[in-house]
């Protein structure tokens, strides 16, 4: 799975290498078939199925089949364990080594405590010219200088020196032409224009987030470029029966004009079926590049540590309730969109738990302002980005 950046992974293949696109498409044949007759089940706890009450999902191996049962206190919720099985467990603190910008309610929250740590219920970092060794250590606005390690000033847009995409102001990144690197906004090259970066997924193709699209590619040069963003070529979901050459394809790029393999993933469904993620193009994925750019564009974003412009906690922090709600319900519909389908309301409220929270607050809308509410939605996303 991808976290709160750039969601899915998708393949796109140069046209002027047609034999290597047939070899990849039908190794991935190969191993959709495989994957899908592999795919254990997903179900909800029957009476016959005994298993102790704060076990919330229980693998029978034999018949490769989870059972699913939902944490009844809000305050729990399904924490992985030992031999595949899960149990309710305490929520962690949402507020766990906050950076700068980032909500607190005791300094003990915030990562960088050495500079006045929690005001204001807003963690603290090191001014300008302060030392440093990390940027998560900087306020906003600032970013840790490795030359003379100490908090300097972003670059702005336009502005040359950058090497990091942390270089640059928050709603910018670093493209490096000719050894210079210059601060561009995000989303603003357009497709078939060359970037200098692209997180590739499978060494040909992945995302960059200075293309409008999001998709990229390398080229036969070794060089990246952005693509138009393409779509599924079957009615979603699709399901990965991998019974022709088509496996989860995509619709023609429109500059290459070769439709590409996607991926596919085992769903928490009762039946063991596969389902093909989505593409840049389809409208899910479509509307979560339309909701991010949002976030890219507002003010809020700003009062974001460089590092952690992306994280969901300084997204609460700073931005209101309706974008933020829309924003981490759009991620995880397309991080999470195979394992979804046609998977039973209990599975998705213990498997899919940060997804289900996050769909109930969508709906609500502005309605939903309770602090138990957001409490336990950004605890559930606690667990899911740990990492961060």
């Amino acid at each position: 799975m991808i976290n709160i950046l750039l969601l899915g992974s998708f393949s796109f293949i140069l046209a002027k290498d047609l034999s290597f696109y047939h070899n990849l498409v039908e190794n991935d044949v190969v191993s959709l078939a495989d994957q899908a007759a592999a795919c254990p089940k997903y179900v909800c706890k029957t009476p016959s199925i005994s298993f102790s009450e704060d076990t919330c999902i229980y693998l029978d191996m034999p018949a490769s089949t989870y059972y699913a049962q939902p944490c009844t206190e809000s305050s729990l919720s399904c924490q992985s364990g030992p031999e595949n099985n899960s149990t309710c467990k305490a929520r962690p603190s949402i507020y766990s080594s906050g950076f700068p910008g980032e909500g607190c309610q005791t300094s003990a929250d915030c990562a960088v405590e050495d500079y006045q740590g929690c005001v204001n219920s807003i963690c603290q970092g090191a001014p300008e010219n302060a030392a440093c060794v990390y940027t998560w250590q900087c306020n906003p606005g600032l970013t840790c200088n490795t030359t003379t390690n100490t908090c300097t000033p972003q670059l702005k847009i336009g502005e040359t020196g950058c090497t990091l995409l942390t270089d640059c102001v928050n709603n910018a990144a670093c493209n490096i032409t000719h050894n210079v690197g210059t601060c561009f906004e995000l989303g603003s090259f357009e497709p078939h224009d060359f970037v200098s970066d692209c997180s590739l997924s499978n060494g040909v193709s992945g995302t960059s987030n200075l293309c409008s699209s999001w998709s990229c590619e390398v080229t036969n040069n070794a060089h990246f470029r952005c693509l138009d963003p393409v779509k599924s070529n079957q009615q979603l979901p699709v399901k990965c029966t991998a019974t022709g050459s088509s496996g989860c394809a995509s619709s023609k790029d429109e500059f290459s004009g070769i439709q590409v393999p996607g991926d596919c993933e085992c769903g928490y469904n009762p039946e063991g079926d596969s389902y093909c993620a989505l593409f840049p193009g389809d409208p899910q994925y479509q509307a979560f590049i339309k909701q991010s750019n949002k976030w890219f564009q507002s003010k809020g974003i700003f009062s974001c540590n460089t590092a952690a412009r992306f994280h969901f906690l300084c997204m609460k922090t700073h931005w209101d309730s309706d974008n933020y709600n829309k924003y981490v319900y759009y991620n995880y519909l397309i991080e999470d969109y195979p394992l979804m389908q046609s998977s039973l309301s209990c599975v998705l409220d213990t498997m899919l738990e940060p997804y289900a929270e996050a769909k109930k607050s969508y709906n609500a809308g502005d309605d939903d302002s309770s602090d138990a509410s957001h409490i336990k939605l950004l605890a559930a996303f606690a667990l899911a980005f740990a990492a961060f």
